[in-house]
């Protein structure tokens, strides 16, 4: 007999305590003579004779029920022999964590089946062999680690009923999250009272195993052992649009449009057409030469259409094995680009030979091509004194690139640009005083006082020869979408010597910030428009992030395109909540939202700002017309995009206006259609900290083997039951 919890043998000592009690409870009884009472007292001596049983037979009850209920809490296995019993033969005992990856490449079908699927019934079977008191827990693994059954639980039927619900998506894979996630469920159980084990689903994808060795994610004294089941072939190939990439969400309207896309060849020797869809429409196609080349460009020419939203679609015609990533959406709105109005000084008379000012960096910066916009941004450069409402009405952004003293005029025109939807990015640099820009923060008296985003202190100079690194304070923000991984690195090497103090208004936010936590960019949104402000100047007097060029341009064109009120034309990424800004939203405070597919549309509810009264004086109430022009831009919070195409969101402008729409293209993650698989080598590598094993099969896992005893295995706790 084997005991799950053997120490609690040690409750059968709790028999004895009935005993005790009839020993020391008994009383010495005292003796009377009476010579009337003989015939009584022989009377009684045969009635107690069946009494004293009686009590016997209670005692031993009560030593027999404790001792059972120590052997019970014991969890002792008792075999019971019994020919007919050899299908519970060589049960599996324990506490075990599934982790099913869940990404788009276990879409893949291999012959007749996906490796989703394979992998579902390689966990279901695994649950066939499990004892009744094993526990299990089930983790969904993408780039998040869904914990669809996160604590050990004794209901298998439950952990089958989410496993033939469970679904792959369009998402990359985060094998370090989800591997952490199934070693913290386990923290949480405490001590391990049976064997335990991680048995990862999976199809050994080589990406998502170069991503655990680079980010060198281990596991601690402690982890239990990990078995890698691979549902994946070797040989598997994938064609696939990588890309598909305009000038910018915004182009000019009826004018030539072009658009660059990547394309992954199913075969690298073969032709390959690939088709341009515009408002569903099929406008062009192209016959693509690979030449053997793993990865090929493609350019479309088209019109870019009449003013307002556009959608598209780069198509591969031929399906293979993973159909998810044979065609990309894009969105976009032809009308008037974002022009950018960059303020600086002018030149000094006594300016050296190869003088550049505070704004030579961001005019290079907003002219440059890059994976944002091909053609970069139109900038118009001007002095301070040249900015009026005139010149503002021309442009969408204006950059204050180190312009030193700015009039209280300029100020007032330049607050009351922004409260109408314009967009504000101040750089604080040498060339201006701190001091000056401190009464246009926060001020409850002046309307154009508190456009900054926070209280603007005094410069700081670190020591020489230290620095301090740019920290991510907000990853998720919008202007971070398109930042690929390796300019999320390098933003982060950033090195910054000088920069000045600012504390930050409560209604404000802190994008980026330096390591000792002070901020670097802050954000605030003001009327209808928004503001942005570095506490760094714009050259390399105080970091070397205009040195760092792809983090500088990224990070210069994102933010104009977000200051711009273009955000809400970006991708969407595909498992991921997203937040839209609705321009003069409808007075019934829903949008229609309507995604890919033949789901039906549904309304959903966006948070209305509230209606601030100013002070001074009542006035007479407006009219209707005045009633439009103030109403400020509501704010829609998506749930998860999960399904990869066009989402459309559409609503009445204000009180009965025009119908006004958003595309947002939401597509699968470019990096999972490659199937190239990681060496067991390489995965064992990668994985190196864990105890972990590779196999293709779950009945040759290692780390679960069998316990085969002969005869029938039964819990002594059923049997009390």
């Amino acid at each position: 007999m084997d005991f799950l919890a053997g120490t609690m043998l040690w409750g059968a000592a709790a028999a004895a305590i009935p005993v005790l009690l009839h020993l020391t409870g008994r009383a010495k009884p005292i003796l009377h003579k009476f010579p009337a009472m003989r015939f009584l007292l022989k009377s009684q001596r045969s009635s107690s004779r069946a009494l004293r049983l009686k009590h016997l037979l209670l005692l031993l009850l009560r030593v027999l029920a404790l001792a059972l209920l120590a052997l019970a809490l014991a969890r002792p296995i008792w075999p019971l022999a019994a020919p007919e019993a050899s299908a519970l033969q060589g049960k599996v005992r324990g506490d075990f964590v599934l982790v099913l990856d869940a990404s788009m490449s276990m879409q893949f079908k291999e012959q007749d089946l996906a490796r989703f699927e394979l992998a579902r019934r390689q966990a279901l079977r695994f649950l066939e062999r499990l004892a009744p008191e094993s526990r299990l827990a089930l983790i969904l693994a993408t780039e998040d680690a869904d914990a669809a059954q996160g604590r050990l639980t004794l209901n298998h039927d439950l952990v089958r009923e989410m496993l033939e619900k469970a679904q792959p998506t369009g998402r990359g894979l985060d094998l370090a999250r989800a591997l952490a996630a199934a070693r913290s469920i386990f923290e949480r159980e405490g001590p391990a009272l049976a064997q335990r084990g991680v048995i990862l689903f999976t199809d050994l994808q080589k990406n998502a195993y170069l991503a655990l060795q680079a980010r060198g994610a281990g596991a601690e004294d402690g982890t239990p052992p990990l078995a890698v089941v691979d549902v994946g072939s070797a040989d598997a190939v994938n064609g696939a649009v990588l890309s598909a990439r305009i000038p910018g969400p915004t182009v000019a309207a009826d004018q030539p449009l072009t658009l660059t896309g990547r394309i992954r060849p199913v075969d690298r020797n073969r032709s390959l057409p690939v088709d341009l869809y515009i408002d569903g429409v099929k406008v062009d196609q192209k016959a693509l030469e690979p030449k053997g080349a793993e990865v090929v460009e493609v350019q479309f020419t088209f019109p870019a259409g009449k003013p307002g939203a556009h959608s598209g679609v780069l198509k591969i015609p031929h399906n293979d094995g993973l159909m998810l990533d044979q065609e990309r959406a894009l969105a976009y709105v032809a009308g008037r680009p974002p022009k950018v109005l960059v303020v600086e000084q002018h030149r000094p008379a006594d300016a050296p030979a190869g003088y550049r000012s505070s704004a030579f960096f961001l005019r290079a910066a907003l002219e440059s091509p890059s994976s944002i916009s091909a053609t970069g941004l139109a900038a118009t450069v001007v002095p301070p004194e040249e900015v009026h409402a005139g010149t503002l009405a021309q442009h969408q952004v204006v950059v204050l690139a180190d312009p030193g003293d700015i009039g209280e005029l300029t100020w007032s025109a330049l607050q009351k640009f922004v409260d109408e939807g314009g967009g504000l990015f101040v750089w604080i640099g040498p060339r201006t005083d701190p001091a000056l820009l401190r009464r246009y923060a926060y001020s409850e008296f002046q309307p154009h006082h508190g456009l900054l985003p926070g209280r603007i202190q005094s410069p700081v100079t670190l020591e020489s020869g230290k620095t301090s690194a740019v920290t991510l304070a907000l990853p998720e923000h919008p202007i971070f979408a398109r930042f690929t991984p390796g300019v999320r690195s390098a933003l982060q090497s950033v090195q910054v010597r000088s920069y000045v103090k600012v504390e930050h208004d409560p209604g404000s936010s802190v994008v980026l910030s330096l390591g000792a936590g002070e901020p670097l960019l802050l954000e605030k949104t003001y009327g209808r428009g928004r503001v942005l402000l570095s506490t760094v100047a714009p050259d390399p007097s105080g970091s070397d992030l205009p040195k760092v060029g792809e983090v500088f341009v990224t990070l210069v064109l994102e933010s104009c395109r977000l200051l711009a009120g273009r955000g809400e034309e970006a991708e969407a990424r595909l498992g991921r909540p997203l937040t839209l800004s609705i321009p003069n939203p409808p007075a019934s405070g829903t949008v229609t939202w309507k995604a890919p597919g033949d789901a039906p549309a549904v309304q959903l509810p966006i948070e209305l700002p509230p209606a601030a009264e100013k002070p001074g004086p009542k006035l007479p109430a407006p009219d209707a017309a005045d009633a439009e022009s103030e109403i400020k831009p509501g704010v829609l919070a998506l749930a998860k995009l999960n399904e990869p195409g066009l989402h459309r969101i559409s609503w009445k402008e204000g009180r009965g206006g025009a119908e006004q729409s958003l595309l947002i293209a939401a597509n699968p993650e470019a990096n999972e259609s490659d199937l190239a698989k990681a060496s067991p080598e390489e995965a064992l590598k990668a994985l190196a900290p864990w105890k972990a094993e590779i196999t293709h099969d779950v009945d040759g896992v290692s780390v679960v083997a069998e316990e085969a005893k002969p005869g029938r295995e039964l819990p002594v706790l059923l049997l009390l039951a």
